[in-house]
Formats: structure tokens, sequence, C-alpha cells
């Protein structure tokens, strides 16, 4: 009896059949983060949950003409009025980091000998499954929640300042950098990273009010354990301390968006390539 072999363009087939299949379990396991482009023509109540600490004077956040507006409606020290992402997969400690663009930033108020402030933040806060059994601020104290890194462009009576805040479970809150501006920025990027051995942030602010675009980075003590259940983008107005005038914001868009870490980039060329040579077995099989 003669006994037949796999055919070389079976057998190369199949390897790369095998290589693949190895390969697109890492792709696609790193997809769960959907990046997001919100230009707030609407207020999506699918993405999006609406909170204020006053019920009676708070403004919650809203849409109209294409911005999204948010008021603390009081002058008391800490009332805000905050939109919460309904997802809790924005974290930069879940196999990539991610850049948060603010753009079209407007804040006004009085700030007497407070602050009126624009702020967004990026953790756990609530032990509320959806997001909202705590109104999200930036808070000097001990909370529920694991941590929180915030960032805040804060107008007072003298200056504007660019404050970039951390929070861990069972703690104060800690002021990781602080940086007297000429003006409110138009433009905020914040990239948070945590794919290293220590977490990172950066921030660029660009606009008319300021002499130039102007970049800081620096280091957080937050750490992948401490978003493990789950991390949340919350961004509003706050008065960071009384005010005179309550303050309110205004936002033309948002976008969050992953950045592959190398090995991720690496598999996904590695895939790439796989593809590209399946597809030239394929035309040497028909040959």
């Amino acid at each position: 009896m003669k006994t037949t072999f796999p055919s070389t363009s079976i057998r190369s087939h199949t390897t790369f059949a095998l290589l693949l299949a190895a390969l697109l379990p890492a792709v696609s396991a790193r997809a769960a983060f959907v990046p997001v482009h919100d230009d707030f023509s609407t207020l999506d109540p699918a993405r999006w949950t609406t909170a204020a600490s006053s019920t009676t004077s708070g403004i919650l956040p809203s849409v109209a003409d294409g911005f999204l507006s948010a008021g603390s409606g009081a002058t008391g020290g800490s009332q805000r009025s905050v939109l919460i992402s309904k997802s809790d997969n924005v974290n930069p400690f879940s196999e990539k980091s991610l850049t948060l663009l603010f753009s079209g930033l407007a804040i006004s108020g009085t700030p007497g000998t407070g602050g009126n402030a624009f702020y967004a933040m990026v953790g756990n806060y609530s032990s509320a499954a959806d997001g909202t059994g705590h109104l999200w601020y930036p808070g000097q104290t001990a909370s529920d929640g694991t941590g929180y890194i915030a960032l805040l462009i804060n107008k007072t009576a003298t200056s504007t300042q660019l404050i970039v805040r951390e929070r861990l479970s069972g703690s104060s809150s800690n002021d990781l950098f602080t940086q007297t501006l000429t003006g409110v920025p138009e433009s905020v990027s914040w990239t948070l990273d945590g794919s290293g051995a220590t977490a990172t942030w950066s921030v660029t602010l660009s606009g008319s009010g300021l002499d130039s675009p102007l970049t800081w980075s620096g280091s957080s003590a937050l750490a992948s354990s401490h978003l493990a259940s789950g991390s949340r983008l919350a961004l509003g107005a706050f008065n960071n301390g009384a005010v005179t005038a309550a303050t309110t914001i205004r936002l033309d868009a948002l976008d969050v968006t992953a950045i592959p870490e190398p090995s991720h980039a690496v598999t996904l060329i590695g895939a790439g390539a796989l593809i590209t040579a399946g597809a030239c077995l394929r035309r040497r099989a028909r040959r």
C-alpha cells in the first residue's frame, strides 16, 4: 500500500491557521474598551448618568446647540454638577493607557475666596454598581470607592490653576501637581498610563488664553489593584471652596482613546503579517 502525505499547501495552511488562532484571542481580549467620541449633539442616556449635589439648586448637565453645560447651581463649597460614564471600563491599567481630550472648554462664575472649576476624574469612587452611589467629585476627604486621579482647571480671583489630584482608599486626597496658568485653556489633553511599574500622567493645555501649548507630567500612586472592580470617567462643574457666583462650565467635545502597549502593537503587527502570509499561501495554492 502506498502511503500518502499532506501536500505542502495543506501543511502550510494548517500551520497558518494554528498561529493565527493563537494570536487572535490576545487581540480580542484587549478589545473590551470602546473609544469615545462625543460631540454633545445629544446627551446619550446609554453612555452617561447625570447627578448634582443639590436637587433644588444644582443644574444637571445638559446639551444645547452642540455644547455640554453643567453648573453647580449654588455658592457653597464642593457644590457640583457631574456627568458619570455608564461604562466601568475607563481604566488606564486595563492593558492600555488612555488619552482624554476635552475641547472647547469655558468656565464662568465669580470665585470670591474659592474657585470656579472644571474637573475630570478617572477611577473607582462609588460602591454602587452603576456609579451613582456617590456624587463623584474631587473632594479633600476620604470616601467610599478604592481610588481616583483627577484633573481640575481652577479659576480663582487672582489666577487660573491646573491641579492634578489623587485619592487612594482610606486616605484624604493629595494634590500631586499645581501650576499657575495665564488663562483658561480651550483644549485639555490628559494621558494616563498604567502599563508600567509606576502609573504616570501627562497634561497638555492649549488655547488663546495661554502663552503657547504647555505640557507637564508626573507619576501617581494609583495601581491596578485600586481599579480592579471597575473604573469610570466623571466630569463637570465644581465649587472648589465657597464662591460668590456659582460655577458653570461648557464643553464642545470629548474624546477618549486607548494607546496600545508595545506588546499589543506587536501582536497586531504579527496578526497582520500572518494574514498577509495566508493570502500569499492561498495565491500559491491556486497556481
